[in-house]
């Protein structure tokens, strides 16, 4: 089961399929762990930040 922060739903593959397409992605060092929990396909895409000037920058970095 994946959460975020303090959330009470889980991260389905649906749910997160539907959040990749608007440019979401997940950082994580398990990629493979990741997509077990929701139930991706083990080539399926985490998605990829649109620049990834914006990782190194974020809030809080």
């Amino acid at each position: 089961m994946l959460l975020f922060k303090h959330a009470s739903e889980q991260l389905t593959a649906e749910s997160f399929r539907a959040l990749r397409d608007q440019g979401a992605w997940i950082e994580t060092d398990r990629p493979a762990a990741a997509r077990a929990a929701m139930g991706l396909e083990p080539d399926e895409s985490l998605g990829e930040p649109a620049d990834p000037e914006l990782v190194m920058s974020g809030p809080g970095l």
